[in-house]
């Protein structure tokens, strides 16, 4: 049988038609004849096809087009489009995650920031994985096309704008001395905008290499059809899990391997060229454009805000630096009033027998980039100048090195390049200065990035052996799938590209809510869906829990307006005292405990869109996280309880206030939102808090008797009865529980639940009550919604989307924790499809690595256009994943 091209039409009869590129179609092929083909294909790629969200795991066809246009093409082409090249050079695990380099995404294909909401970021489906360490200046973003738009070395100030940082780019050079040929690429499948640059020979040919991606881990298999040699790069930071000091490092490893297949020497070299960006200083523009990359201002697609720098470089200089067998340039100037732009960056690499270093250290980056392309284009070298030429104001400037070796027919090389940066501190509100953590080691003068590349050539390959150590159980637990595992892994990358400080002196780690949107430190309802700290990096989690338990005895009394975007008008006398009051509460949990532009760990409830002082979830949230974090330590940190105990009950006692029946359980109030779906207002007891409050008063009692305080563990268990008759007599219907009083509407979230479960406590509502509860979220949200393909909607009555804001999202970190809940009760059918939906909703519409709070199937602006919209991307609670690790052991 003839080979064909991918699908061309879908005819009305459902017989496709099949072509070849630019032709008329040429066969008619039966129902059969597609349904075997299908067959097989799935049978020999079911992995591939489920991870690309073509198949479902349990077989079920989920994109027909895009399985047909798979059907009629060889198994290597077939492997190729699936992200499985034929004999990788570097052994990549199943797990990471797969894209062609260059195939970049369709409308259709991509989710996009909703219509008529208010801005919110939206960088394009493009994205990979972050370098560098937790809190290291990091958000340095490398793209699946090979690009490096995001350097984000002022944590809260997000910068995506490929054009700014254009001379930031790998390049590759291969030559055939015997014939005198030699080919020369930047490995960037794109191109800056007008001339700038414009020797470079950019635009890498799209599908011409593969991405993958397993944090911290990446890959680029390249398979460029003019250049005889095979070449891949490994790129990693040192994020181990247990490890404080290399897990902190602003440095990335990049690995190259070369092989030659032919029976020619080739020469092959690699080159690293890179923008001095200290001192450049974050800026908005607007400009008039459709194109991703953009913040959308209500519904005017063409009048946006974008995100650049202000280039002035105006200081700066590079220069050559050798020590021992390690070679470098550094690029750096002199900023000592710009606190958080002051330092510098280091590209470095090591000689050894057979490998030729060459440098150049100062070119015009927004000229024509002839100075370093030219000689390294015919040759594979750099002319190792060393001009440490001072830049000018108007001039920016940048500087390259490049690594060249030999390959003998049949022969495999690899050498290392390194990226370091040393940005020590960072200024967030007026006069508030943190050093980075990694200064404990290096010093905070900002002169240490070749000491820091010095550590990763001495140590990458050890580092890289104990990434694989810590990530071995969890690529080998076969009660989770595979593409749970790599999603499990990669949604880690929020901890380096949201850092958002991580204090040198006090150890003290936040990150935002969102890196991009809503960046108040530590959100504490949403961070209370995470366990990947606890279960990771526990130094991290219980410094930041002990530092939680600290706030509920401070106060702020002033006054503010909250809800300040709502209420353009006197604020009505029902809701004053909600929406004019102080900002921290004395005995409350807070919001969050800070944010970029005031103090990040000290200002407590940054957020004033709602009164978070009156949200039962907040202070019910404080307990029961206490008490997780110790059952997840091995039930051996006892002194996180002892410690954090006081605030326990002080903070309790202030959550009793909440209850206005008598049967303790906070009540809602109805006419305002007073709970983590801020935009959805409830009233009363609730099924959400209701479980929360159960659990929490569970894991006090236990904290209470480890305390040996009997009279309040005592206490605690008639409160505990009393509101447990309470809950299942208001809320049970017969089927499920209402959402709250009076409302029968079906809502997914059984967070309080869920904890019960991992913290081996008490259950707080009967088994076959919660099974058939959990059977019919699983009905009418899960499979009511994207064909039970796309997650879990928050909120559906009558088998319907309820069509409020909140109600109709999809929320990532809840869909999982949803999923989760089902799983540990025994629901795995229905438990594993949520998840994968929720997967799937996240990685096969161009959201990987920048995964968003929700999804919505809709635009948003109450047209009838279909279409998967998101708000809020880059966000943390979808790190709720980690909760399938829990209840999967």
């Amino acid at each position: 049988m003839a080979e064909f091209a991918p699908v061309s039409y879908y005819s009305s009869n459902n017989n496709y038609y099949y072509s070849h590129a630019g032709n008329e179609p040429t066969e008619i092929c039966s129902d059969e004849t597609i349904q075997a083909n299908q067959e097989r294909v799935i049978a020999e790629h079911r992995e591939q096809l489920v991870e690309k969200g073509i198949v479902a795991p349990d077989g079920e066809v989920i994109d027909e087009q895009r399985l047909v246009g798979l059907t009629y093409l060889s198994d290597e082409e077939i492997a190729n489009r699936l992200g499985v090249p034929n004999e990788p050079l570097y052994y990549i695990p199943g797990e990471a995650y797969d894209r062609s380099i260059g195939d970049d995404y369709s409308w259709s294909e991509t989710a996009h920031t909703r219509i008529g909401y208010m801005p919110m970021t939206d960088d394009g489906p493009i994205q990979g994985l972050p370098l560098g360490g937790f809190g290291s200046a990091g958000g340095i973003e490398r793209t699946y096309n090979g690009n490096f738009p995001v350097v984000d070395i002022v944590p809260g100030r997000h910068v995506y704008n490929d054009n700014d940082t254009a001379a930031c780019q790998f390049h590759v050079y291969q030559g055939i001395p015997e014939e005198g040929v030699s080919y020369a690429q930047t490995l960037w499948a794109g191109h800056p905008e007008g001339d700038r640059l414009a020797s470079w020979n950019f635009d890498y040919p799209d599908n011409a290499g593969t991405y993958h991606a397993l944090y911290p881990r990446a890959w680029y298999e390249y398979d460029h059809p003019e250049m005889p040699a095979r070449f891949a790069v490994e790129q990693f930071s040192p994020i181990i899990a247990g490890n404080y000091r290399e897990t902190s490092l602003p440095v990335s490893v990049f690995e190259w391997v070369a092989e030659n297949p032919t029976d020619k020497e080739v020469v092959f070299s690699v080159m690293l060229t890179w923008q001095n960006m200290t001192g450049w200083i974050p800026q908005e523009v607007v400009e008039q454009t459709e194109m991703p990359g953009i913040r959308v201002v209500g519904g005017e697609q063409a009048k946006v805000y974008q995100t650049g720098w202000n280039m002035e470089s105006a200081g700066n200089f590079n220069y050559h630096r050798m020590e021992g067998d390690m070679e470098a340039v550094i690029l750096t100037g002199n900023r000592p009033d710009n606190i958080s732009t002051n330092g510098e960056f280091c590209l470095a690499t090591q000689r050894q027998p057979g490998v030729e270093i060459s440098y150049f250290t100062n070119f015009n980056t927004d000229g024509d980039g002839s100075q370093a392309w030219t000689p390294f284009s015919l040759t594979g070298r750099l002319p190792n100048t060393d001009d440490h030429t001072v830049a000018q104001e108007g001039q920016n400037i940048g500087a390259a090195i490049a690594v060249t070796v030999r390959l003998a027919p049949g022969e495999r090389k690899e050498f290392p390049i390194v990226l370091s940066w040393d940005f020590p501190q960072t200024e967030y509100g007026e006069d508030i200065v943190y050093d980075r953590y990694y200064t404990r080691y290096f010093g905070n003068d900002g002169g240490h990035s070749f000491d820091i590349a010095r550590e990763a050539l001495q140590n990458h390959e050890e580092w890289d052996r104990q990434i694989a150590a810590w990530q071995e159980p969890v690529l080998n637990n076969q009660n989770i799938p595979s593409w749970a595992r790599g999603a499990m892994l990669n949604e880690l990358y929020y901890l380096s590209a949201a850092s958002l400080v991580w204090d040198a002196e006090s150890g003290l780690f936040a990150v935002p809510e969102s890196e991009r949107d809503y960046v108040h430190s530590e959100t504490t309802d949403v961070a209370s869906y995470s366990p990947a700290t606890a279960i990771l990096w526990p130094e991290i989690e219980q410094r930041m829990v002990e530092h939680l338990a600290e706030t509920v005895f401070i106060q702020d009394p002033n006054e503010r307006l909250y809800n300040i975007y709502q209420w353009t008008s006197p604020i009505p006398e029902e809701v004053r005292d909600v929406y004019f009051a102080e900002r921290k509460s004395l005995y409350a949990v807070p919001h969050d405990i800070g944010a970029f532009n005031e103090d990040p760990l000290y200002s407590l409830n940054t957020y004033n869109w709602q009164n978070p002082n009156i949200w039962p979830g907040l202070q019910t949230g404080l307990a029961l996280r206490i008490y997780r974090d110790y059952v997840l330590s091995g039930e051996l940190n006892s002194g996180l309880i002892s410690d954090s105990y006081p605030a326990v009950l002080a903070n309790f006692s202030y959550l009793e206030q909440m209850d206005r029946d008598g049967d303790f359980i906070p009540d809602h109030r109805g006419n305002v939102s007073d709970w983590t779906y801020d935009n959805w207002k409830v009233a009363g007891m609730t099924l959400y808090e209701g479980l929360r409050f159960l659990a929490a008063v569970s894991a006090t009692r236990e904290m209470a008797e480890m305390q040996g305080d009997l009279q309040t563990a005592d206490r605690l268990q008639y409160v505990y009865d009393t509101a447990q008759a309470s809950f299942n007599q208001r809320l049970w219907n017969g089927e499920y529980y209402d959402i709250h009083d009076g409302n029968p509407d079906v809502f997914g979230d059984y967070l309080g639940l869920l904890y019960t479960e991992i913290s081996n406590l008490p259950a707080p509502i009967p088994e076959d009550q919660a099974l058939s509860a959990l059977r019919t979220v699983y009905e009418d949200n899960v499979l009511g919604f994207g064909n039970g393909y796309m997650g879990m909607v928050t909120g559906t009555r009558d088998g319907e989307v309820i069509e409020g804001e909140q109600e109709r999202e999809m929320w990532i970190g809840t869909s999982y924790a949803a999923a989760a809940t089902m799983i540990s009760l025994g629901l795995k059918e229905e438990g594993w499809r949520t998840a994968y939906g929720t997967y799937n909703a996240t990685y096969n519409y161009g959201l990987a690595f920048r995964t968003p709070e929700a999804i919505t199937l809709d635009s948003g602006d109450g047209s009838s256009d279909s279409m998967v919209g998101f708000r809020c991307g880059t966000y943390y609670r979808p790190l709720s994943i980690w909760n399938l690790w829990l209840v999967n052991q």
